[in-house]
C-alpha cells in the first residue's frame, strides 16, 4: 500500500516546534531571530510565495519584515540594502525573491548576501561548503526533503537514488545530500539518454525537471520512493507536479503529492536554518566578548561558604560591559554550586584545577587521570596511611577525609554521593595531605613525575599534593574554552599558569609568588568584599569594547 508522504502536517509540526525554541532562546537570551524578504518589483508570481514566509516567519515568533523595493531600483542600490541588512545583528536571516528585473544580474546579488544570513543557502560559499561535506547553509527545498526521509523513516544507505533536474536549487544540492547520507546517486536532466530506463532502476527517485507530469508509471520501479518538487499547471488550469500522481503513485511505497508534498517544507526549513542562524550569531558574539575569569576560594569568597552580593551583583552586569564571566576553581562543580548560586553557576564553571567543565549545568570537558598513576598513588597512600581526597566528574571517594583542609565544603548542597574507591572508577584530582608526613612529598612527586602522565604540584600552605591528569590545570582548560584573550583574578600558587597565559591579570591579596605575574593588585585589609566589587567594575569599565 501507498503511503502519502504529508508535506503539510510534517512543516505543520516543524513550525510548532521552531516556535517552542524560538520562545525559549528569546526567554534565555533575549534574541529574537530576524527574517527580511527582500523584494523587487511588483511580479504576482512572487506575491503567495512572499505571504507564505511572511506568515512562517510571524508563526514562528520571528522578527519578520517584507522589504519592498521598485522594479527601477539599479543594481548598486540593490546591493547597498543588502549590505545595510548585512551589518544590522538584527536580522540573521536575508532572502532576495527571484526572479529579478532583467537589469539585475543575481549572481552578483546572491553573492553579496552574507553567507552567515543566506538561508536560501544560494551563497557560491555555502555551495562550496555542502560539496565540501561541510554544510552551513543547504537550499531549502533538499533540506526539507531530507527532513521527509528522517520523518517517514526512509533508510538511504546503499540505496540507489535518481535526480532528475540538475539546477543549483534543487537537483545539485539534493544530489550532495543524498550522497552525504551514502546512497548511490545517479543525477540526470532532459538530456539524458534512456531516462525512463535509469529512473527505472531507482529506489529513491527525486524529479525536480519542471515540466507537468512527466514523470509516468515507464519511470517507476514497484517500491520505489518517489519524490515530487515540481509546481506547475495542468492543461485545465489546476496545479500539479513533475510526476503523473495517478499513474505513479500505485507502484511507488511512498510518493510526495502536489500540492501538500515538498512545498510546505520549502518554507519551513527557511525558518528553521533562519532559527540556527539567530542561535550561531548569539555563539560568535560570546566569541567575541572578553572573557573574565575568576578564581573563587581567596578571590571571590574569602570565608569558603559565601560570595558577598555585592560581588554576585557585580558580576551579573558583566554583559552591561559587553564582557562574559566564567569561574576557574580547585573546587569540584558539586562545590561550586551553592557557592555561585543561581544564574552565575550556569556560566563556565571550571573545577578540579581544569580537569573538568560544566556550562549551563552540563558538564562540557573532562579529563581523566591516568589508570596506572591513580593506582601507584592509591597504592602509596594506604601503605603509608595518608588522607586522601578523590573526585571524579561529581562524587567523591577517599580515605580520612576528616584531615582533609577544604572538606567542611565539599557538597554543600548534598547532591553528590560518597562513592567507596572501587566504585570510583574514573577519577580526575586526587588531593594528598600530607601534614606529619612531609619528608614524603619529594618521593612521592619524584614518582609521578617520572611517569610523565599527571600534573603534581605541592601547596605548602595547605600541606596538600595536588594531582591532576598530565597537561591539564586551570589555564589550559580556560584557553581550550575561552580562548587566548582573557582576564584572570586569582590569589594564590594555583593561578600562577592562569595569570601567565591572561591578557590582563589581577591579584586580589599579597601572595608573594604570584606578584610577579599580576598586571594589578589589590590589597584590602577592611571592607574587602565591597573592595573586590568596585575592583571588578573597574576592570570591566577599562576593557569595554577591547
Amino acid at each position: 500500500m501507498t503511503t502519502i508522504i504529508d508535506g503539510k502536517a510534517l512543516a505543520t509540526k516543524l513550525q510548532g516546534e521552531i516556535a517552542k525554541k524560538t520562545a525559549r532562546l528569546k526567554e534565555e537570551t533575549g534574541v529574537v531571530p530576524g527574517l527580511v524578504v527582500i523584494v523587487v518589483g511588483d511580479n504576482p508570481a512572487s506575491k503567495i510565495y512572499v505571504r507564505n514566509k511572511e506568515r512562517s516567519a510571524i508563526a514562528a515568533g520571528f522578527r519578520s519584515e517584507v522589504r519592498r523595493l521598485p522594479e527601477s531600483i539599479s543594481q548598486a542600490e540593490l546591493l547597498e540594502v543588502i549590505e545595510h541588512y548585512n551589518q544590522d545583528p538584527l536580522w540573521h536571516g536575508i532572502l532576495v525573491q527571484l526572479p529579478l528585473p532583467k537589469h539585475i544580474d543575481a549572481d552578483a546579488v546572491l553573492l553579496a548576501i552574507d553567507p552567515t544570513k543566506d538561508v536560501d543557502g544560494f551563497h557560491p560559499l555555502n555551495m562550496g561548503r555542502l560539496w565540501a561535506g561541510n554544510p552551513l547553509m543547504v537550499p531549502s527545498t533538499p533540506a526539507g526533503i531530507m527532513e521527509m526521509f528522517k520523518e517517514y523513516g526512509i533508510d538511504l544507505e546503499g540505496k540507489r537514488a535518481v535526480v532528475i533536474g540538475r539546477s543549483n536549487i534543487v537537483g545539485k544540492p539534493m544530489a550532495q545530500l543524498l550522497l552525504a547520507k551514502n546512497a548511490t546517486v545517479t543525477l540526470t536532466h532532459s538530456r539524458t539518454h534512456h531516462l525512463p530506463k535509469i529512473a527505472r532502476r531507482a529506489d529513491i527517485l527525486v524529479v525536480a525537471i519542471g515540466r507537468a507530469k512527466f514523470v509516468t508509471a515507464d519511470f517507476v520501479k514497484e517500491g520505489a520512493v518517489v519524490i515530487d518538487v515540481g509546481m506547475n499547471r495542468d492543461e485545465n488550469g489546476k496545479l500539479c507536479g513533475d510526476v503523473d500522481f495517478d499513474s505513479v503513485a500505485p507502484l511507488a511505497s511512498h510518493i510526495t503529492p502536489v500540492p501538500g508534498g515538498v512545498g510546505p517544507m520549502t518554507v519551513t526549513m527557511l525558518m528553521e536554518q533562519t532559527y540556527e542562524a539567530a542561535v550561531r550569531a548569539l555563539k560568535n558574539e560570546s566569541v567575541n566578548k572578553m572573557k573574565f575569569v575568576f578564581d573563587l576560594d581567596g578571590t571571590l569568597s574569602f570565608d569558603g561558604v559565601t560570595i558577598d552580593d555585592e560581588i554576585k551583583q557585580v558580576l551579573l552586569r558583566a554583559e552591561e560591559f559587553g564582557h562574559e564571566v566564567a569561574f576557574a576553581s580547585a573546587r569540584s562543580y558539586r562545590d561550586c554550586l551553592g557557592l555561585l548560586g543561581d544564574p552565575l553557576s550556569q556560566q563556565l564553571v571550571i573545577g578540579l584545577n581544569g580537569g573538568l567543565a560544566y556550562r549551563q549545568g552540563q558538564l562540557v570537558y573532562e579529563e581523566q587521570l591516568d589508570k596506572d598513576v591513580y593506582r601507584e598513588v592509591l597504592g602509596f597512600c594506604r601503605h603509608y596511611n595518608l588522607p586522601f581526597f578523590v573526585d571524579d566528574t561529581f562524587d567523591y571517594s577517599g580515605q580520612i577525609l576528616e584531615k582533609i583542609p577544604f572538606v567542611a565544603n565539599v557538597d554543600p548542597l548534598k547532591k553528590a554521593q560518597y562513592r567507596s574507591l572501587e566504585e570510583l572508577t574514573d577519577p580526575i584530582k586526587v588531593v594528598i595531605y600530607m601534614g606529619g608526613h612531609e619528608e614524603l612529598v619529594d618521593e612521592i612527586i619524584e614518582r609521578i613525575e617520572k611517569t610523565d602522565k599527571a600534573h603534581i604540584r605541592y601547596h605548602a600552605h595547605e600541606k596538600c599534593i595536588y594531582l591532576n591528569p598530565a597537561d591539564t590545570h586551570k589555564a589550559i582548560t580556560v584557553e581550550e574554552l575561552c580562548g587566548e584573550n582573557f582576564v584572570a583574578f586569582g590569589n594564590d600558587q594555583n593561578d600562577i599558569e592562569l595569570f601567565e597565559k591572561a591578557l590582563y591579570a589581577v591579584q586580589i591579596g599579597d601572595f608573594p609568588a604570584l606578584q610577579p605575574y599580576a598586571d594589578d593588585q589589590l590589597v584590602a585589609k577592611q571592607n574587602q568584599p565591597q573592595a573586590v566589587a568596585a575592583k571588578i567594575l573597574q576592570v570591566f569599565a577599562e576593557f569595554r569594547g577591547k
